[in-house]
Formats: C-alpha cells, structure tokens, sequence
C-alpha cells in the first residue's frame, strides 16, 4: 500500500490503518483506569442492516471495573471513517445517526496536510461539536498521523439498544472476552 497516491485512497484502503490507530494510540487518550478490557472490531460489513446509516465501520468496546462501586462500566463507540472526498457535513449526520447504538460517535476523516478539502474543515468541525461528534483527522495513514480535534460528547444510550447492538455485530470471540470479563468480577 506503499506505492498509494495519497489522493487515491479509498475508505477500504484506510480501514486497516484506522484499526492499528484505534487498537493502540487512541486507546490511550481514553485514559481508562487499569485493568480495563477494550475490544476493537471492523463492523463495516457485520450485522443486519436496518435502515439508513446503521453501519460504522468500527466500533470499540471498552469495559473496566470501577473501584468503590460495585460494577462495571461498559462505553460503546462507534467510528465512521471517510476518505479525502468524502468529508461533508452529511458524514457527521452519519456518524450522530449511528449513536442510536452507541455511547460515543466518532468521524473520523482522512484529510492530509495541504489538501483542496481542507476548506470544509471549519463547517464540518462546527457541526461535530453541534451534535456532540468526535472529529479525528488522520492526516497521514502510513506515518500513523492523526490529529483529535473534537472530543465526543456522551449521548444516552439505552441499554436494550446498546445490547441489541452488540449482540448483532459483535464476533462470537469479542462477546465471550466481554462475557468472561464481567463473570469473572474483574477486568484484568
């Protein structure tokens, strides 16, 4: 994937990029207490459809035993990545749209330095904060460039969904580690 020009990277290209970041560096500006579980899953493709927007293309899963209460606490977020093109402000529509299923949503854009697309950045980053939408900006896939603009806000979930959810797009592997985790009373 060396030899791709960066202005003819797809979402599938980008999707093993996005990944690596999510299943390292951004796991740690999630600042979870120690002991924490996180499972880290592309979903572009799992699950059924059920309607306009229902599909992020990753989602993460974090789960960690509190200290002085007596129970876990489980955060969903969902990630929407969109190549250099794709950034306008109806891909912030999709990602707010997919927290239906979800705790935190993300977009994540594929925008690198010097890019014509650049000019949308101000719109697109107003509507995020709007609607409580992280913004990461990856400015460089193969040098693991990213850049968190915006934050997520925490949208409220209902449990029945957010369980539904990860029921219909979770691997059998990532339930039972999830599963195990909250029999065993501990998150380590």
């Amino acid at each position: 994937q060396d030899a791709i020009q960066p202005d003819a990277w797809s979402e599938a290209a980008l999707m093993p990029y996005l990944g690596s970041y999510l299943s390292s560096a951004f796991q740690d500006e999630l600042d979870l207490p120690g002991g924490s579980k996180v499972v880290v899953q592309d979903v572009s493709r799992a699950g059924p459809r059920e309607g306009q927007w229902t599909r992020p293309d990753f989602i993460l899963v974090s789960l960690a035993r509190l200290t002085f209460v007596p129970q876990h606490q489980l955060d969903v977020h969902t990630f929407e990545l969109k190549a250099e093109h794709g950034g306008c402000v109806q891909a912030v529509h999709e990602a707010l749209a997919q927290t239906r299923f979800s705790h935190f949503g993300h977009l994540v854009w594929h925008l690198p330095e010097r890019s014509a697309a650049e000019a949308r950045l101000d719109d697109i980053e107003g509507q995020c904060g709007r609607h409580g939408i992280g913004l990461i900006l990856m400015r460089d896939p193969l040098a693991a460039r990213y850049e968190v603009r915006l934050g997520p806000l925490r949208h409220q979930t209902g449990a029945l969904d957010i369980d539904g959810f990860l029921v219909s797009r979770l691997s059998a592997e990532n339930q039972r580690t999830l599963q195990t985790v909250l029999r065993s009373g501990s998150s380590s």
